[in-house]
Order: C-alpha cells, then structure tokens, then sequence
C-alpha cells in the first residue's frame, strides 16, 4: 500500500487507521507521506510506538539525517525509554546510532543523566558485542558528562567486575583523561596503567585502545616516559589476542617518538621481541614485523639487523601453512631496512618465488616493483623470478602496472614491451586493464627507445582514441603524441593520419590537449589549430563541452605574438558566456580565472627558453625528413566492422554529410543496424 500526501489531508485518521495494520517495509515508510506533511521526526515518532521491529531499526538507522532537525529530542527520549524492551541486536544498532548523535554534538545535555543510566543497564548483559558498542557510546558521553561518567567508570574498572565491564572502565577512563586533559589526571593514569597489566588477557587487549587514546591527547615527553613503556610490556605479553592489538599501537606510538627514545625501544628489542618461531606469538609477531622494522629503521645498528635478518630467516624451517604467506609479505621491508639485495636475501627470496601456493605468488607480485627497486647488483637474478612469474597466467594483471618500475629497475625493456604491445593490441573489452598498459606504454616510450614499436602502436591507439571509453581515450591521445613527436622526420606520413582523427571530434580534442603539452606552440598552432578551433561551437553538446574543458590548454598554447588567434579565442569564451548552457557558461567563467593565474607561467623567459629548445629539436627533425628516403610507415590496415565506411550505392548514393554536421561513428552505427534489417526481411 502507497500513501500520499492528500489522502492524509483527505481523511488522515482513516489513513493513519490503515497504516497500521499495513505498513510493514521501508520502502512503505519512505513513501509515508511528504515531508511537508509528516517529517522524519513524525515518521519517527509514530514507529517507535507502534512500528514493528524492522520499523523502529528504520528510526536508529537513520537517525543521522533528521538528528538536526526540530523534535529529534523527542525521538532520542523516547529511544531511551523503550530501548530496555528491545531485543539485543536492536539495542545494538541503537547503541551505534547513539554514537552518532554524541560525536556529533546534536545530543541534548538534559538527557545525559538518563543516557547514562540507559549504559548501565545494558552493560548488564551478557553480550561482548553488545556491551563493546555501548562501551564506545559511555566513552563518547565521558567526553561531555565527564565527572558522573567518571565515578561510574571508577566502578566498572573494579576488580570484582568481570573481565568484560572492567575493560570497558578502563576504556572509559581514557574518554575522561581526554575530556579533562588541561586538569591534574596522575589518578586517572595510575588507574590505566595499571589495567594494562591485569591479569584477563581481554582487558589487557581493550587497555590498548586507552593508550591509543591517551597517545593522542598527552604531551610528547608524557607520552615517552610512560604510553611507551607501557606498550613495550604489552608488546611482550604471552597472548597471542594480546599482541594482535599491541603490535598496531606500537608501530603508530613510533610516531609520536623522538630519535633517543626510538634508539632506547630498540636496545630493549634486541633481547625480548625475537623470540623462538614456532609458536603462535612469533607468527603474529612476523605479522606486523615489516611496519615495526621501518618505523625504527632510521635508529638501527648494524648489530639490530643481523638480528632482523636471522630471526626471519629462522622461519623457513616452520612448516605453518601461514607462514610463507606473513614472509613473503614482510619481506621487502626487510630489504627496505637492508637497503639493497644480498646474497643472503636473495636465497630466502627465491625459496618463497618458487612457492607455488597462490597466496605466496601474488604477494610476491603485488611488491615485485618495490624489490626490484633494491636489486643491488642482483638484477640477472631478480628479472630470472619476474619471467617465473610471467608465466603464470593469473599473475600477469597484477604485474602489470609494475612493468615500468621493474624495465628501470632491472635495466631491462624489450620483453616486457613486447608483453605490453601484445596486450595493446588484443580486442579486449577490459578498458580498465587497457588504461594501465597504455599507461606503462607511455613511461617506456618517455624513458626507453622504443621507436620498433612506434608504428603499430601508433595504429592501434589510432583506433582506441576513435572508440574507447574516456580514460583510455585521453591516454592513448597522451601516447600518440609522444610517439608523434619522436617521428617528426616523417610528420608527413603521421600528421596526415593524425588529423583523421578530427572525424571522430571529442578523441580529436583530446589529443590536441596531449600535443599541446608535448609540441612547441609554432607547431601545434600551424598544424592542429585550425582543425581544432571548427569543434568550439560544434552543434554536438559533447564536443562543445569537450572544447570549453580543454580551453585553457588550448589557449596557451598559441603563440606569444599571434594577437589574432587570441582575440579569435576571447570571441569563443565571450560566445560561451553568453549562451544559455549552464555547463558552459560555469566552465568558461573557470577558465577565465584559470588563464588569469597561468598566463604568466606560460609566458615568461623560463617558457621562452623551452620553447625555444623545442622549436630547435623540432626544426632539426624535419630536416631529417628531407634528406631520409620516404618509407610508408601507417599502412591501412583493415578497420573494424564499427568504422566501416558504407558502400554507396550508384542506384541511391548516400547524401554525404561535412564532418561538422555529424560524427562518422554514430552514422555506421545507424547503417550497420539498417543492413541488419534488410538481412532479417530477406
């Protein structure tokens, strides 16, 4: 049943009548009524009374979007009255919605009091996961009902109290410490420090989250002389649920740490983190061993990584299936703390590549750039494990966007190019996948000579610029022109090809604002400007749209003294003022402001001089083109079905169409769906 706004103006206790005895999903709920007539806060209001159960979870869930409103301490009294009577996973959800409002500030203080009673008494039951949420809703009232919350908590943290209700104390002392922190604590930190020794290994792992607290609020030598040493005893606790929570508070404590007090943590270190490998402990403790390792890298003796290296070689022997995994994952930041490959590292390294477990591989993938980054004079070695790991199938999308890092890395190019061409060139739908390997294509053209590829290529993004999505369009429009501007001695043979491209406008544009970057301004002014300036006021909405994006580009890239060409813009920004496009006129008025701040980086004699060291490359690489043999270099290949241009009938010949009119692409499209017909009537 759907209700609106008139029938209630019609008969609204007839409606109200129905409502309860129908209304039973949200969908009902949001269709209630207008808000103009029955708010969120009415809404609320009537399904805290007489909603059903997934009715008044509506009311917690959603208790952010009307907290603000008139009436919302109406609705938060009457969550307090009734919640008693919820069920345990409602007043659960409840709870979380309470900690909404209290770290929001939108709670009501007359209510603080029965807030906190509504705390205690749910803290009775049995739940950890309930008595957890309410513990974090007590924390967040501490913070601004602080000297009642205060003796509650005192209470809670009691040694009578279970091992659950004390945490949650401990907790909540922390929330007072923070709430009264320009105030004498020493009471309230004594208390703390001394629940961080207790002998439930659950309050144990929840006092870590008091420290974490009172690591945020505290000074830095307060934090040092005492959040530190109390964290380095946790770090040596004997439960393994213990370190799973100390571990993360002491790699962010490094940073609150000076140089001598991270130099002190690693001499106690030395003799009481390396423990033996084959118990629970040591495996979590290899866990979060990479992020501990580098955050004390900068203070480490040589001594200390000896230590490092022969405790986690150590695990080699444990035969967890775990293990190889945490190894395999930790150990570029071993070699990050090393510096460079050694012998040693590299035997332990090529044990865990030849792991043929999945998760082992593609955790080596995954960090294989960053390894190789440190290669030393290992590079042979290294790029032996890279070509193992080519070879698996699986693997090779995660390596991927790593190949560039891994060419310079290693020294070496040609198969990895070659892996990167095959992958430009197969018809693959993943336009995602094609973005990175163009993407890498692009830093090996920048970096490495590459002019073998060049041609096919130049050919292939040809055709991604003229049908892809956007993302690969604009990068294959950036690669096209660095592979343009490296073949200027046969710019005849490219620039004809390349300005095909204005058929297809909007990929056009967009390589236009790639070789305005690349190009000097002379070049790009006498060979793409005069295709490029037809699209502004194309009748497309798209390519106009495209046009006025890329304005600003264009606009710096005309020449210092072509004052026609930069009044011929200023008309072009004038005539998008002027419409009545939202779209342009809010672009235009970007732009405008845009060129004012960017004018004089473009034009000033640090620009002068690159422009005039490209105009120098560019003049002695057409000369080259002179004196070179002319060699057809884009031969045509066979287009796709899409672009296929229709054969015109002599019968019926087509009506041709200036390329302004209308965009080729949409026309095949329009003809192929038409022989499609012709076929099925046949």
């Amino acid at each position: 049943m759907k209700f609106h706004s008139e029938w209630l103006l019609d008969d609204p206790i007839e409606v109200m009548t129905d409502l309860e005895k129908s209304l039973h999903s949200k969908d009902e709920i949001e269709n209630l009524s207008t808000s103009e007539f029955f708010t969120d806060i009415d809404k609320a209001l009537y399904l805290i009374d007489k909603g059903q159960l997934s009715q008044k979870l509506w009311v917690v869930r959603a208790i952010s979007s009307y907290m603000h409103q008139s009436g919302s301490e109406q609705v938060l009294a009457e969550l307090i009255d009734r919640l008693p009577y919820w069920n345990e996973p409602a007043q659960e959800e409840a709870g979380k919605a309470f900690i909404t409002v209290l770290s929001s500030n939108f709670f009501p203080i007359k209510y603080y009091e029965n807030l906190l009673l509504l705390i205690l008494q749910i803290l009775e039951t049995e739940t950890w996961s309930l008595q957890e949420t309410w513990g974090e809703a007590f924390a967040e009232l501490a913070k601004r009902y602080c000297k009642r919350s205060q003796t509650e908590a005192f209470i809670l943290s009691a040694f009578h109290q279970t091992d659950n209700i004390r945490s949650i104390g401990g907790y909540v002392l922390s929330a007072c410490v923070e709430a009264q922190i320009r105030e004498n604590c020493e009471d309230l930190l004594r208390k703390i420090y001394s629940m961080t020794q207790d002998p439930s290994s659950l309050v144990r792992k929840n006092m870590c989250k008091a420290l974490k607290n009172l690591m945020k609020i505290l000074p830095k030598k307060q934090i040092e002389s005492q959040v530190v040493p109390e964290t380095l005893k946790l770090v040596e606790d004997d439960s393994a649920e213990v370190l799973e929570s100390a571990l993360p508070l002491f790699c962010e404590l490094m940073d609150y740490c000076s140089y001598s007090c991270k130099e002190n943590i690693i001499e106690i270190l030395k003799y009481s983190f390396f423990t033996a490998q084959n118990n629970k402990l040591s495996q979590v403790k290899l866990k979060y061993f990479g992020k501990i390792m580098v955050s004390l890298r900068l203070c480490m003796d040589e001594e200390f990584r000896e230590i490092c290296i022969k405790w986690y070689i150590g695990f080699d022997n444990v035969k967890e299936n775990d293990i190889r995994p945490l190894m395999a994952y930790n150990f570029p930041a071993l070699l990050y703390i090393i510096g460079s490959m050694n012998d040693q590292l590299l035997r332990i390294f090529t044990i865990l590549a030849e792991e043929s477990k999945w998760e082992v591989r593609k955790c080596i993938a995954k960090q294989i750039g960053d390894i190789c980054k440190l290669s030393g004079n290992k590079e042979g070695e290294l790029f032996q494990i890279v070509n193992s790991l080519l070879e698996c199938e699986n693997i090779n999308e995660i390596l991927l966007d790593q190949f560039f890092i891994i060419a310079k890395s290693l020294k070496t190019h040609e198969k990895l190019l070659e892996i990167l061409v095959k992958e430009l060139c197969v018809n693959n739908s993943n336009w995602r996948k094609m973005v990175v390997v163009i993407k890498e294509l692009l830093n090996f053209c920048l970096t490495f000579d590459c002019s073998n590829i060049h041609e096919k290529v130049a050919l292939q993004v040809l055709e991604y610029i003229k049908i892809a999505s956007k993302p690969v369009q604009i990068y294959s429009a950036k690669l096209l022109a660095e592979i343009l501007y490296k073949n200027l001695s046969r710019r005849e043979e490219f620039f004809g090809r390349v300005l095909q491209l204005a058929n297809h406008r909007i990929g056009f544009i967009e390589f236009c604002t790639a070789m305005s970057t690349v190009c000097s301004h002379r070049l790009f002014c006498r060979h793409f400007m005069p295709s490029l300036i037809v699209l502004c006021k194309d009748p497309i909405k798209n390519v106009a749209y495209a046009f006025a994006t890329h304005y600003v580009d264009f606009r710096l890239a005309i020449t210092f003294d072509d004052s026609e060409l930069k009044s011929e813009f200023r008309s072009i920004l004038n005539y998008y003022l002027e419409t009545d496009d939202k779209f342009l006129v809010q672009t235009s008025l970007a732009s405008d402001e845009k060129l004012d701040k960017l004018y004089n980086d473009y034009y000033n004699s640090t620009a002068e001089i690159k422009e005039n060291s490209k105009i120098k490359y560019e003049t002695e690489m057409i000369a080259k083109e002179s004196s070179e043999p002319k060699t057809q270099i884009l031969k045509q290949t066979k287009p796709r079905k899409s672009t296929i241009a229709p054969r015109n009938s002599s019968h019926n010949p087509t009506k041709r169409h200036s390329l302004g009119e209308i965009d080729k692409t949409e026309l095949n499209k329009v003809i192929q769906k038409v022989s499609n017909k012709r076929k099925v009537l046949k």
